[in-house]
């Protein structure tokens, strides 16, 4: 679904940028990590450790509703994200 996201993000944000296309979402993490990469679309779980470390930044996710862990972070608009 990411990449789905990425693309959906790209044709509608103003400042355009490159997608990179990776096999899976630890490689990308790794390189989003070492800042080979600006941003990266995936769950919150799997960066959770990384996110408690102040290693990265949460901007949004994708819930209606508040994560437990991530009270402060904004939510997703509902008519931005495709059903």
């Amino acid at each position: 679904m990411g990449h789905l996201l990425a693309k959906m993000l790209h044709d509608t944000a103003v400042g355009k940028f490159n997608h990179t296309p990776y096999k899976g979402a630890a490689p990308a993490m790794n390189d989003l990590l070492v800042g080979q990469v600006d941003m990266l679309l995936d769950g919150i779980g799997p960066a959770m450790q990384h996110i408690t470390a102040d290693k990265l930044k949460v901007l949004s996710h994708r819930s209606t509703e508040a994560h437990a862990q991530l009270p402060d972070v904004l939510l997703r608009l509902r008519s931005a994200t495709p059903r």
